[in-house]
């Protein structure tokens, strides 16, 4: 199994990600942090999401949040970002306008 470690720099930013071979976290967080030194964390496991840079890593909860889309957007309990109106289900794209808060149609699929 190929595991994803992500550096943590100030203020739990991520900074960047490396795939590293068939080790375990701790493992795989040591050998990062040796050959590049830094704070090291695994992603892309069943309580982790995937992180990029500019995520966030809470250590509180133990999970990357990407950073936030919108200002009106919250955080939900699975630490994903929501609108405060739901995307419309039908076979069209929409797009997020902040100043009306709503989903404008954009295109047909």
């Amino acid at each position: 199994m190929v595991n994803i470690f992500a550096e943590i720099g100030d203020n739990n930013i991520v900074l960047r990600t490396i795939v590293a071979g068939h080790v375990d976290a701790e493992q795989g967080e040591q050998w990062c942090n040796s050959l590049y030194g830094g704070t090291w964390k695994q992603c892309c496991t069943e309580e982790r999401h995937y992180a990029e840079p500019t995520f966030t890593f809470d250590s509180e909860n133990n999970v990357f949040i990407s950073p936030k889309p919108f200002d009106s957007w919250i955080l939900d309990e699975n630490f994903y970002w929501k609108s405060p109106v739901p995307y419309p289900q039908d076979d069209k794209i929409w797009i997020w306008n902040e100043s009306t808060l709503s989903w404008e149609f954009a295109r047909d699929k």
